[in-house]
């Protein structure tokens, strides 16, 4: 059997060569991120208990490492990590592999995209595309790097207006493709922002706080307490300094006219806040920008924790934690709301890092619960899940299906890369076409891989090839293969019946090449392939 496997791995396993990078420094505490998992799941234990549900059945080892590896990396498992991960034997084991991956050369570049898309979502179109690869690259360096989420933010709302044709790099410990640290931060927050301070405030509130600002641009929030006053007042930290050369400047010399009034008001917070400093050196290339991102950043200042462990709670569970707070029944919404508040307070406290916080959550017992909800009314089912006591089934996005299709495919080249990688312009067009923007939408993942498969994108898949052409290899162990490099599982008699019915499964090596087509084309065209459950 270990022979057997052994082979498997050495045909379609470096067929694929993963070869993904891992960071030599480590920034991982364990036992704070066991504490950070501890708390939640306190928390909603607690929950569950007032909500008067059982806590959920805790998931395969196999869908679980699937689902990490979606959430973590934006792909499916190779064979290789799918098989060895399913043998661990203690905790300990799938801990480490846990550990590897986050700290993998494929985590940083798949949430420095999304980060990119979270903080810019206007340069997903046009005219501000252009804007994408120098930003996802920069972000990609920063998490590789381990540079935390406010240290990052920071960078980007200060970048200085001086277009800095040159890139300085740093080489620093370490041999990954990212192992250096880019000194020139991208222009991308007042580029994209065409230099405009209503625009740049309205995409710092909206983008790292969370609040809805912008609405109260031309008059009062309609719903919310905001007013027109206090989106122009943090519009004027966003002007530029009356005097560059002037060694110190007052707050109060930041000002803006509110269009279509005679009205000049100063930089002021719209919260009940104040700033740590009242004045800035705009020859030293501060401005009100600094002031305000000073502020932003500023660990007593809950606002971007909040948004940021929002949106990561999102990204993982399908729903974010003030969606589950805003919809829930009476008697569980204050413990919602202080889930929401502790996690932010701990994630503030260990210097708002990103991937512990990761690497906490999905180790939650929600976070491995089952998502099948096999023999619940529908009713209760859907009680469940908003409890997050049976898992939401997420559909893949578009840059998920593209790369698990490569894993499945053993073409991994693209995948091992980096942001620049040789099948970049594939698949940044790709994604631009296909993209679903809201966690738990379903709606277009059929659309979508019918539209890759049925495509001209791919040619002769190497796995297939390498299966089809290993003649020491039985047709058990092959549809076994196939089934470990696309759904990360073995098959099921039931499933080796149904495919020999169906003249796929069978002793018949010259048809080998054309039937594992069919097969792979099945399995990675099947929900459960295109979902992450």
């Amino acid at each position: 059997m270990v022979c057997r496997a052994l082979a498997i791995y050495l045909v379609v396993g470096l067929a694929g060569g993963c070869g993904l990078p891992r960071a030599t420094a480590s920034e991982w505490d364990r036992e704070d991120i066991q504490k950070l998992t501890s708390f939640v799941d306190e928390q909603l234990d607690c929950i569950w208990n007032v909500a008067k549900v059982a806590p959920p059945k805790q998931a395969s080892p196999e869908v679980y490492w699937r689902r990490v590896n979606l959430d973590v990396a934006g792909r499916i498992p190779s064979m290789d990590s799918a098989r060895t991960n399913s043998q661990y034997e203690s905790a300990s084991q799938a801990e480490d592999a846990l550990r590897e991956l986050i700290q993998s050369g494929a985590a940083a570049r798949y949430w420095g995209s999304l980060l990119r898309r979270l903080w810019f979502p206007q340069t997903d179109v046009p005219p501000y595309q252009y804007l994408q690869a120098d930003t996802e690259s920069w972000l990609t360096e920063q998490l590789f790097n381990h540079r935390c989420i406010n240290e990052m933010a920071h960078e980007l709302l200060t970048v200085q207006y001086e277009v800095q044709h040159e890139v300085q790099h740093e080489k620093v410990a370490g041999s990954s493709p990212w192992a250096t640290r880019q000194t020139a931060v991208p222009d991308v927050f007042i580029a994209s922002n065409e230099f405009q301070s209503a625009r740049m405030a309205s995409n710092a509130t909206r983008s790292f706080l969370g609040i809805d600002l912008e609405c109260a641009q031309c008059h009062d929030h309609p719903f919310d307490r905001w007013t027109q006053q206090q989106f122009w007042q943090t519009a004027a930290f966003f002007e530029l300094p009356d005097n560059p050369s002037l060694e110190f400047a007052e707050v109060g010399s930041l000002k803006v006219l509110i269009p279509d009034s005679q009205k000049i008001v100063t930089a002021q917070l719209f919260v009940d806040a104040t700033l740590n400093r009242r004045v800035y050196s705009p020859s030293q290339g501060e401005s009100g920008r600094t002031l305000f991102a000073d502020w932003m950043c500023d660990k007593r200042n809950r606002w971007m924790a909040r948004h940021t462990v929002d949106v990561v709670w999102g990204q993982l569970f399908g729903v974010r934690l003030s969606e589950l707070a805003h919809r829930a029944e009476s008697e569980v919404v204050q413990h919602w709301e202080r889930l929401h508040a502790g996690l932010a307070d701990e994630f503030v406290a260990r210097g708002s890092p990103l991937f512990p916080l990761v690497a906490a959550l999905v180790q939650t017992r929600a976070y491995r619960a089952e998502s099948q909800g096999i023999g619940l009314a529908g009713g209760v089912l859907k009680r469940r899940q908003q409890l997050l006591a049976v898992y939401n089934i997420k559909a893949l996005s578009a840059t998920q299906l593209l790369d698990s299709l490569q894993m499945a495919q053993g073409e991994t080249t693209g995948l091992a890369a980096g942001p620049a990688g040789i099948r970049e312009r594939t698949r940044r067009a790709f994604s631009e076409s296909q993209q679903v923007g809201v966690e738990g939408d379903q709606a277009r993942s059929v659309t979508q891989l019918l539209s890759l498969m049925n495509g001209t994108a791919w040619g002769q898949p190497p796995a297939i090839e390498a299966l089809a052409t290993a003649d020491f290899l039985s047709e058990a162990a092959c549809m076994d293969a196939l089934y470990w490099l696309a759904l990360g599982r073995p098959p099921t008699l039931q499933e080796l019946d149904q495919f020999r019915e169906a003249g796929l499964f069978s002793e018949d090596r010259s048809s080998r090449w054309e039937r594992y087509e069919d097969v792979h084309w099945i399995l990675t065209n099947s929900v459960e392939f295109n979902t992450n459950h």
